[in-house]
Formats: structure tokens, sequence, C-alpha cells
């Protein structure tokens, strides 16, 4: 491995040495990142289901119009026909 000699890098590599070595120090780190992935996965799962709310609301809003087929209804709101069969027989 090629020697360090820049002493910001030097620093934090005896800093990460130092924290690495340290139980209680990689416990909260491992605690820490699986709080964050977890953040991030509820995060993408609200998205996700505001999209779909988003697609939905905008499929109803064209079966209500009654000037769609299910396919031009599919093809607008990004839901396939399938769902927009399912939605047009709820209403």
């Amino acid at each position: 491995m090629a020697t360090i000699t820049h002493e910001p890098v030097e620093q934090a590599v005896d800093e990460l040495t130092r924290l690495s070595g340290d139980e209680e120090s990689r416990r909260a780190a491992s605690v820490r990142e699986r709080a964050l992935i977890n953040g991030r996965s509820e995060l993408n799962a609200a998205e996700r289901r505001g999209r779909q709310a988003a697609h939905t609301e905008a499929a109803l809003k064209m079966i209500e119009a009654k000037r769609f087929n299910d396919a031009t209804v599919a093809e607008l709101s990004g839901l396939s026909e399938e769902e927009v069969r399912r939605l047009r027989a709820q209403d």
C-alpha cells in the first residue's frame, strides 16, 4: 500500500483506524446505518404509494368522464388495463 503523506488524510486514516477498533463505535455505526437504510426504504415506499394514488386518481377522472376506453385510460394514467377494468367495475 502506498504511503500517505498528506496530513489531513493521515489524520482521517488514524481516526478511522481508532474508531474501527472500538466495539461500541462499530455497534453505534451499524445502528445508524440500519436506521438510515430503513428511513430510505420507508421514504421510497411512501413515494411509490403517492405515485400510485396519483395514477389511480387520474384514471378515475377519465373513467368518470366516460369518454375514454380502458386502453386509453391505461395509456394516459400509467396503470395497466386490468387495473383500469377493476377501477371501472368499482365505479
